[in-house]
């Protein structure tokens, strides 16, 4: 697969949903599509490697949510459901009756979402960096991130998110945290007037959201760094106890961006979970207190 081969684009209400769709084999060890949905400061483009490890089991579409990357901009008047929406409209437009989803970050809420409203068309699912609605403090540190990007102070908007979405008490530990910090801050620093309009509204879209939506039914692995500040462990772990087909695991030396800092253990876990393996046989991560016994999942349908 060469690099950014398949790039396509869907409509919905009038707006353009870009996405890549690798479709390269007769036949795949999984019979069921993978939907990836990535964070708010990611792009198709930032995660190839998640597309090259995921398009060798199964047929993989890395989508641009509507306000990210080069698809559409969308104003924050619009909500999460709406988002939602739009990846179960791309599906049906698609043809598929079921998809694994795998969401990370803002992409996890989306996914969640979906999950909730569509569940006949879940088969598995991922949710990692998870968090359905904000605590006060939490909201109040976005406010005064967004304060700098309203007034496109990029610097002081880029450091605050760092501080936000990274552990930099456990800088030491946490492995690559360093360089991501130094390239979030650099994208963020260079950002255009176009791409901050898109990160506001990404951000008070998120920061809006306050409907509870249905716990999803169907397979879910759920998983975040171990020393994540954003999306605490503990906040996976409750949601983990109310869904009742979940799996929680925590991994090692990673915060929020533990996708870009253990890529391989994630990769891992991914294709081991939607292939109906046991991930307890992987290395760098542990499953949550209560679920330590082996965990194999069932065989994808």
């Amino acid at each position: 697969m060469t690099e950014m081969q398949d790039i396509k684009y869907h409509k919905f209400m009038g707006l353009r949903i870009i996405y890549q769709d690798i479709n390269n084999q007769d036949s795949y060890r999984l019979g069921v599509p993978t939907i990836y949905l990535g964070g708010a400061f990611q792009s198709i483009q930032n995660v190839q490697n998640y597309a090259k490890s995921s398009s060798q089991y199964s047929r993989t579409i890395m989508v641009d949510l509507l306000g990210f990357g080069d698809s559409d901009i969308l104003d924050s008047s619009y909500k999460m459901e709406l988002l939602a929406d739009s990846i179960d409209h791309l599906i049906d437009a698609m043809g598929f009756k079921k998809v694994n989803i795998v969401g990370t970050s803002y992409g996890a809420v989306v996914a969640y979402i979906l999950a909730g409203k569509s569940p006949e068309k879940m088969n598995k699912l991922i949710l990692g960096g998870f968090m359905d609605q904000f605590n006060p403090e939490t909201l109040a540190k976005w406010e005064d991130g967004l304060s700098y990007a309203k007034k496109a102070c990029r610097k002081e908007f880029a450091e605050k998110l760092a501080a936000l979405l990274l552990n930099k008490e456990r800088s030491k530990e946490v492995r690559l945290q360093n360089y991501i910090s130094t390239m979030m801050v650099r994208k963020l620093t260079g950002a255009t007037y176009a791409e901050l309009d898109k990160f506001i509204f990404s951000i008070e879209r998120l920061m809006n959201n306050r409907k509870s939506f249905p716990v999803p039914q169907c397979h879910t692995l759920m998983l975040t760094g171990e020393f994540d500040i954003f999306t605490t462990p503990a906040h996976h772990k409750k949601l983990h106890d109310r869904s009742p087909n979940s799996i929680f695991t925590l991994i090692e030396k990673a915060d929020h961006m533990f996708h870009l800092e253990q890529l391989e253990v994630t990769t891992q876990l991914i294709e081991t979970f939607l292939s109906g393996g046991d991930i307890t046989e992987i290395n760098g991560h542990y499953l949550s207190k209560n679920r330590r016994q082996k965990v194999a999942t069932p065989q994808p349908a």
